[in-house]
């Protein structure tokens, strides 16, 4: 493919697909089959976490219900993690399945952030949506949460 100022919208859509069949590839989410998981790793009880569990418990606040999906708001915090040079929390994706546009965002973090924090607004087609946030520890690889919103009025 020759790189120039003009993307046609047929190459920007066979891109979104290779991305999307990279990202959907990649992420098996099975809670009931531990062994099946691949790469990710999981806060089985966020009440009763062992002590690897609990740095790495990822906090997501999303509305119960958001009326209009063109702006509804997300926090997405690591508090428990160190953010030391040899060990932090690296980046955090958030996906959303159900949207025609998944990735809704990757922020990379660094140890002088201090904490992995994220404030945001993304905007989300209407109905039933789980939100899945990934968060890449530099020690301990990829742990996984998520949360669901319903979405009065779809934004996409």
């Amino acid at each position: 493919m020759v790189f120039s100022s003009h993307i046609t919208r047929r190459e920007v859509l066979r891109m979104a697909a290779l991305g999307v069949a990279g990202i959907t590839t990649g992420l098996t989410v099975r809670p009931s089959h531990a062994e099946e998981r691949g790469h990710f790793n999981f806060v089985e009880d966020s009440n009763d976490p062992n002590e690897l569990e609990y740095e790495h418990i990822i906090n997501i606040r999303l509305p119960i219900i958001a009326e209009d999906g063109a702006n509804v708001p997300i926090v997405i915090a690591v508090e428990n993690h160190p953010m030391e040079p040899d060990h932090y929390v690296k980046s955090i994706q958030i996906l959303s399945f159900n949207d025609p546009i998944v990735g809704k965002g990757l922020y990379e973090f660094s140890p002088g952030n201090g904490i992995a924090y994220i404030a945001n607004q993304m905007r989300m087609d209407g109905g039933d949506t789980q939100v899945i946030a990934i968060a890449e520890c530099t020690k301990h690889g990829k742990w996984v949460a998520s949360e669901n919103v319903k979405v009065s009025l779809g934004g996409c």
